[in-house]
């Protein structure tokens, strides 16, 4: 379902072909089989028209098998120097937690204070260092359960920080790795339903679909509404795809 095809079946060893039947039907007429390609248009954003993307979908089992390891990604994020990467002590002599230690606290307050600091670094140095987005990306997964943040505050600076991350992709004209994309949009559909979460959840599916095939975002947002009980959600999502159209135009959503 939702276009992801399921491995065709095998006959055991030994086993004789079935034979097709006839068909005793005409063929399904029904919208669904009726659909036909939305025309390719001039509106879609400059990097999503400039895509260089060698472009894989966007699917559930995004190959994560390149990613660094944990301890690989926090040697590669340790040699940025990164602001506030370190614990510092106060004049007092109290402990102030560093991104490392922060984002791995049970306090939110810690780990939402982590994950600003790691937002506001790629904000301003992020063009410089897109190699390690990859990194981020593992810190943060790894740190954050994959971004199963139920705190509103940690959910909304985990959006805020995808977000970050897309608009450096879109300054760059550079596609994000597939499973980045799958992760962020997953998240921005399961918050879209919260009214505390509402635009940064569309913010953050505005700023991918600028930088990735929109059609593709759009699968694996409706993927992911399929599993979600909630009607909030579903309508939400529904909001935000209708804006979606008027900003970027139905034309976007060519898979040509």
């Amino acid at each position: 379902a939702n276009g992801i095809s399921s491995p065709s079946s095998r006959s055991r060893p030994g086993a004789r072909p079935k034979t097709a039947p006839a068909p005793t039907s005409k063929p399904d007429n029904s919208a669904s089989h009726r659909a036909k390609p939305i025309a390719v248009s001039n509106r879609q954003r400059s990097v999503t028209k400039n895509k260089t993307e060698n472009s894989s979908d966007l699917s559930d089992d995004s190959n994560e098998s390149t990613l660094p390891a944990f301890d690989d990604a926090v040697s590669c994020l340790s040699a940025l120097r990164m602001p506030n990467w370190d614990d510092e002590a106060d004049e007092d002599g109290n402990t102030n937690l560093g991104i490392l230690r922060g984002i791995a606290s049970s306090n939110w307050k810690e780990r939402v204070k982590a994950i600003s600091h790691l937002t506001s670094f790629y904000k301003s140095e992020g063009g410089k260092h897109v190699t390690t987005f990859p990194s981020l990306f593992v810190l943060v997964r790894d740190s954050t359960k994959s971004f199963k943040e139920s705190n509103f505050n940690v959910a909304r600076a985990l959006l805020e920080m995808f977000t970050a991350i897309f608009d450096v992709h879109a300054t760059l004209v550079k596609v994000p790795e597939p499973c980045i994309c799958v992760s962020a949009t997953k998240l921005a559909v399961e918050k879209v339903g919260d009214r505390k979460l509402n635009q940064a959840s569309a913010a953050c599916l505005n700023s991918l679909c600028a930088v990735k095939q929109p059609s593709k975002v759009l699968a694996v947002a409706t993927r992911t509404v399929d599993g979600i009980k909630s009607p909030l959600v579903h309508e939400a999502l529904l909001g935000w795809f209708k804006s979606f159209c008027s900003g970027f135009g139905v034309s976007s959503l060519s898979t040509e």
